[in-house]
């Protein structure tokens, strides 16, 4: 199967279990009970930080801005807010392979 196709199939995928998630309060628990199992485990935002601080750089200047920047509760509530999207889209996309049969290559 091409790339495009494939592609194609996973989005159908995703798109009927959005749907399912919407109507069941099962599918809704069992999704929450998945972002929280990845929220324990998670050092996410602690990696994006450093990932900030140590290859974000301003021409002339030294680090301290960027580490100010990355520092303020408004840029750890970002951060929180990306970590949130990726945990769910992952759990919906785990969840809706798993009840179409398919498995997720890596």
């Amino acid at each position: 199967m091409n790339d495009y196709n494939h592609q194609r199939m996973i989005e159908e995928i995703l798109e009927e279990y959005e749907s399912r998630l919407e109507q069941s309060p099962e599918e809704q628990q069992i999704l929450t009970e998945r972002i929280t199992t990845m929220h324990r485990n998670a050092r996410l935002i602690g990696d994006m930080k450093a990932l900030l601080k140590n290859r974000c750089h301003i021409a002339g200047t030294d680090d301290r801005p960027i580490g100010a920047l990355v520092d303020l509760p408004r840029t750890e509530n970002y951060l929180r807010d990306v970590q949130e999207e990726i945990f769910r889209r992952v759990a919906m996309t785990e969840r809706a392979m798993e009840l179409s049969g398919l498995s997720i290559a890596v």
